[in-house]
């Protein structure tokens, strides 16, 4: 199953009913921590640039952002699965799993590219807001629709067992 999202520039880009492979990342010596794998902030790190990427294929750009409007991450959980170690080899993944014009509801996957084994899972909420008037409000039509595009597509797919979890409960 297929379905186009609109770019503001007009682009149609053709979204699957699967969760999309967002970046390529290397596990850089920076990185590491006094236990010789990726620190904790590094996982955040990548899961917010995951983030920026999202909302730009959902027609976000940096004249929308200077304007006045933008997506504020309002809550994020971090599940870590397995340890990244130096120079190994990691993609993202992003499925929504729930939207509106206001508000985006998304869980992201980083996995080895190896083995295409999650290593860590993120699920964040965002809200739609406009700076100047200091609320929540609707996204600019194009990019409304793309994220209603987007979660139509990921409807199709298993919901992640450990989206609405908090902290400490297990997978359902």
């Amino acid at each position: 199953h297929e379905l186009g999202l609109r770019e503001s520039s007009g682009l149609d880009l053709v979204v699957k009913s699967e969760a999309l492979k967002m970046k390529n990342f290397e596990v850089l010596p920076a990185w590491i921590d006094y236990n010789g794998h990726m620190t904790d902030f590094r996982y955040a790190q990548v899961f917010s640039e995951t983030c920026d990427h999202m909302l730009g294929l959902l027609g976000m750009d940096d004249e929308y952002v200077n304007n006045g409007y933008g997506y504020y991450t309002t809550e994020c959980k971090i599940n870590y699965l397995d340890e990244c170690k130096l120079g190994q080899r990691l993609y993202t993944t992003c499925q929504l799993v729930s939207g509106s014009p206001k508000h985006i509801h998304a869980y992201f996957e980083l996995c080895c590219e190896e083995t295409n084994e999650a290593i860590a899972v993120s699920e964040q909420l965002f809200l739609h807001v406009a700076r100047d008037q200091g609320g929540v409000c609707a996204a600019r039509q194009d990019i409304a629709d793309n994220v209603m595009a987007l979660v139509e597509a990921h409807k199709m797919l298993p919901a992640p067992s450990s989206v609405g979890r908090h902290v400490g409960q297990r997978d359902k």
